[in-house]
């Protein structure tokens, strides 16, 4: 189910979130969800910012109701809260009881962040460096990293001093100032519901609706196969992360 892809990708990525304090009331405000709305299409699309607009006017949503409410199809839904959920804008809630299905939750305050992404990159270089801009970097603009895939492309940039501090003691010291925190394994877990016989259904549904004259399988089932490969081959080094706000 996509509660539980993301409930998986949380333990083995690590997830930018902005480094000033949030404000408490921005979801309440209508100009701040309609900038947010803005901000999304800008930087994800159309249809990012259609599921953005129907979780900021109605609340939390199933993955059932989004696709009712947007008119989306269940695999594009998918898609779409994957990303957002990859981008630190949506996070999936646990449901009160284990049959519940799970819920999705736009975070305000993470979107309207996005517009001080280059405050944060400047105030980094300048108080910690170099490579410390390029780590908040990678994650600002993947939202979430494997640790080794972040290590990599930090000490590969372009304006990285090779004198200065490796890219993990670079790390190391973004946590020690609080600029990052660390997320245990299975942050995702506490998060993210179960809600496999809720995509099922919506999949199954498409799949009998996707009439493909060349007989190859439809493309969630593609996506059902591509999952159990990833399962079985395993996965890198598991750390996570996430920036963290402060006052």
């Amino acid at each position: 189910s996509l509660a539980e892809r993301s409930a998986r990708a949380g333990p083995s990525k690590m997830a930018a979130v902005p480094l000033q304090a949030p404000s408490r009331n921005a979801e309440r405000v209508p100009e701040a969800a309609h900038l947010a709305c803005d901000v999304v299409i800008d930087a994800f699309g159309h249809d990012s910012g259609l599921v953005a607009k129907f979780l900021l006017r109605r609340g939390n949503r199933t993955l059932r109701e989004l696709v009712r409410d947007t008119g989306l199809k269940p695999s594009r839904c998918q898609q779409v809260l994957l990303v957002l959920i990859q981008q630190n804008c949506v996070a999936p809630l646990r449901g009160e009881t284990p049959d519940s299905d799970t819920l999705y939750h736009i975070h305000v305050d993470n979107i309207l962040h996005r517009l001080r992404y280059p405050r944060f990159l400047l105030h980094t270089r300048e108080c910690m460096g170099e490579t410390h801009e390029a780590l908040l970097e990678g994650l600002l603009e993947h939202g979430r990293l494997r640790a080794r895939a972040l290590f990599e492309r930090a000490e590969s940039s372009r304006g990285a001093d090779e004198k200065e501090t490796n890219a993990e003691k670079a790390f190391e010291e973004l946590v020690e100032g609080r600029f990052v925190e660390r997320v245990p394994v299975g942050f995702g877990d506490v998060h993210a519901g179960h809600s496999a016989d809720e995509d099922e259904d919506l999949m199954d549904r498409e799949d009998r609706e996707d009439d493909r004259s060349d007989g190859s399988p439809p493309p969630s089932r593609l996506a059902s196969a591509a999952k159990r490969r990833r399962r079985s081959s395993g996965g890198g080094r598991d750390v996570s992360a996430r920036l963290e706000a402060s006052g």
